[in-house]
């Protein structure tokens, strides 16, 4: 009887941790999904992976400069294709969601690796809440950014 009792013990221990590992997935805030959302933006512009940098853009990008995703697509690609070895520094980064919309304030350098900072701005950048595939199968949904301010860059650097 007590081996029994231990072994069923056991089980609900490890039904309990599966189901809250299960549960956390599901249940991040849309902050902390946003905050994530920024670091892997970062992760991929460091890395120089532009459909990863991508995934991360609404098909519906607009802004003040003219942009939308092709044009930013362009620039992108340009960018880290002429650029040299670079840092992405994120900073000042606040999330404000408000059901499926969210405005994020951060400061954005990218510095060569002397130093030299060639890119400063605190950007504004507005995301939605877009239905999207997990694991290319279960529908789930995705923040990405659908405008920003402040950017700087245009149709002129195209």
């Amino acid at each position: 009887a007590m081996r029994k009792a231990i072994w069923t013990l056991i089980a609900a221990l490890i039904a309990g941790y599966l189901a809250a590992a299960f549960l956390t997935v599901y249940r991040s805030s849309d902050e902390q999904r946003i905050a994530k959302v920024i670091s892997q933006g970062a992760a991929a512009a460091q890395n120089r992976d532009l459909s990863g940098l991508l995934t991360l853009v609404s098909k519906h990008y607009t802004d003040e400069s003219g942009l939308n995703y092709d044009r930013m697509r362009i620039l992108i690609a340009k960018a880290m294709r002429e650029e040299s070895e670079y840092y992405v520094v994120v900073s000042n980064e606040t999330i404000k969601a408000a059901g499926d919309n969210a405005t994020v304030n951060l400061r954005v350098e990218l510095k060569r690796t002397d130093g030299d900072l060639f890119y400063e701005r605190n950007l504004t950048l507005t995301l939605v809440k877009e239905s999207a595939r997990h694991m290319l199968i279960a529908p789930t949904t995705a923040w990405r950014v659908v405008a920003s301010r402040n950017l700087g860059v245009g149709l002129m650097e195209l």
